[in-house]
């Protein structure tokens, strides 16, 4: 739905009258014209089997995610604010335009394995919001989705920092030696102790 009788100041802020006189919101429901999202992306694998003890895998991917809202149910706020639709189109929060994933193990004698992953996932698109004194909230933008401008008026991208995580695997079949399927694992994740922050507000 979409808010379709306040009059909003230049701005977008604030309100300075009614459609209808009534000091009240009504909606219109139906399909919001302009509510899109897409999803494009590269994927690139390679798996190497298991020969001399030694097996990879790895995958790539290069992708983009944008459009005016991740989730339709969250339209609503800026298709009742008609001068914020302005600034709803582009990269969404779930964009990580590089993912890169490495496993690889190696098989030891008497069933003991070692092995690691490396992962890298660049920073996602935040937003920077406003203050709206109609509605009390700070849901308003003033640039478009994960951009802002700087002191001189040029939009600079807001991106959260990349993601590198390493992990490590050691694992124990035991079937060599009891005869029996139990199998004996060691993980240890974020093996270099990164603390990125995953959420600005």
């Amino acid at each position: 739905d979409d808010e379709v009788n306040v009059i909003w100041n230049e701005l977008g802020d604030s309100v300075v009258g009614y459609r209808n006189g009534d000091p009240n919101h009504l909606y219109s429901l139906g399909a919001l014209e302009g509510a899109w999202n897409r999803y494009t992306a590269l994927q690139l694998t390679m798996n190497k089997r298991l020969s001399k003890n030694w097996q990879m895998m790895a995958s790539y991917v290069l992708s983009k995610s944008e459009g005016t809202s991740p989730d339709y149910s969250l339209l609503d706020v800026a298709f009742d604010r008609p001068r914020q639709r302005e600034f709803e189109e582009g990269l969404l929060p779930g964009h990580n335009a590089h993912v890169l994933k490495i496993y690889t193990s190696y098989q030891l004698p008497k069933g003991v394995s070692i092995g690691g992953e490396v992962y890298y996932q660049s920073g996602s698109p935040y937003n920077r919001f406003h203050f709206n004194s109609f509605f009390s909230d700070y849901w308003d933008r003033r640039s478009p989705r994960g951009y802002d401008y700087d002191e001189e008026g040029n939009l600079v991208p807001l991106r959260m920092p990349a993601l590198f995580t390493l992990a490590l695997r050691i694992g124990w079949d035991l079937e060599e030696i009891t005869g029996q399927k139990i199998q004996l694992y060691y993980d240890v994740f974020n093996l270099l102790n990164n603390r990125v922050p995953t959420a600005y507000e």
